[in-house]
């Protein structure tokens, strides 16, 4: 027998023989020491089912874009009058009330002029009723000579001038950058600081022109700052501008936060804003059933 032909009996005897294997293994029914009853007894095991309903309502997503805290209502301080600053009362983070004093300027010389037009006035109007009781048939411009209508409004402009020696409050408020220094001598127009109210905070917000149809006033919304993490502070939509950007496609947003004293948050501040948008009615939603 030569090598060709040995090959050629492997060749027809290994399906044979796989064949064979296959056979063999297919008639085991059940493995050793398990019989047939135990089998036909076995229960499936049990399978929990949840129930649940579906319910049409509206479905919310959240718009989420970044912004910016600023205050209301915010002014700068600007000296009045000219003159060395006597007495500073305040501070960088002060809070003031309307009219409380921040600063007083050196007014001596502005007390001096407004006595000065007060005694003026006074003989003006001396002089002007004199004239009127020696001319009361005939109007020979009697306030023009008593000279009353120039000595009012020099006492007028002393009065006022007097009143801005003291630097006071606009509204109630934090002092901020304040720089006046006890000594120093102001100009009109001088800025010396800020007032900024906090009671009212906003976020302005940009979202794109195709987002605008998901929003509305009074929508709620989520800010959170990066200086303090995982603190949402809440707000809603308070305005909407009506003007598309055109060079960005984006409308500014406002969104309105929620009053509190005790609020962390500065003007300045970059922000995180989160709204939450209408979607399309009638999306299903499960619940659960209990």
């Amino acid at each position: 027998m030569t090598v060709r032909d040995i090959v050629r009996i492997g060749i027809i005897l290994c399906p044979i023989i796989a064949l064979a294997v296959v056979l063999g293994l297919s008639g085991t029914e059940t493995s050793p020491g398990i019989s047939e009853e135990a089998v036909a007894s076995a229960e499936p095991p049990e399978i929990s089912v949840d129930v649940a309903v579906a319910r049409r309502r509206t479905m919310v997503r959240m718009l989420r874009t970044a912004g910016r805290v600023r205050t209301l209502r915010e002014t700068e301080i600007v000296a009045g009058v000219e003159g060395v600053v006597l007495s500073s009362f305040v501070h960088n983070g002060s809070f003031v009330h309307k009219g409380d004093l921040l600063a007083r300027i050196d007014d001596r010389e502005y007390q001096l002029a407004y006595e000065r037009s007060a005694a003026d006035l006074l003989g003006a109007q001396i002089e002007y009723r004199t004239l009127a009781y020696l001319h009361s048939n005939r109007d020979d411009g009697i306030a023009g000579k008593s000279g009353i209508l120039q000595a009012r409004e020099s006492f007028e402009r002393a009065k006022r001038d007097l009143a801005m020696a003291g630097i006071r409050a606009p509204f109630a408020g934090f002092v901020a950058n304040w720089t006046v220094v006890e000594g120093e001598r102001l100009r009109p127009g001088s800025v010396v600081g800020m007032v900024v109210d906090l009671s009212r905070l906003t976020v302005d917000c940009e979202l794109l022109d195709v987002e605008i149809g998901r929003i509305a006033l009074g929508q709620e919304a989520d800010v959170e700052v990066p200086g303090y993490p995982g603190r949402v502070f809440p707000g809603k939509v308070e305005m909407i501008n009506p003007l598309v950007d055109q060079q960005s496609k984006t409308v500014v947003v406002t969104i309105a936060l929620r009053p509190d004293r005790a609020s962390p948050l500065r003007p300045g501040m970059y922000a995180s804003v989160g709204i939450y948008a209408q979607e399309a009615a009638g999306s299903l939603e499960k619940c659960r059933c209990r």
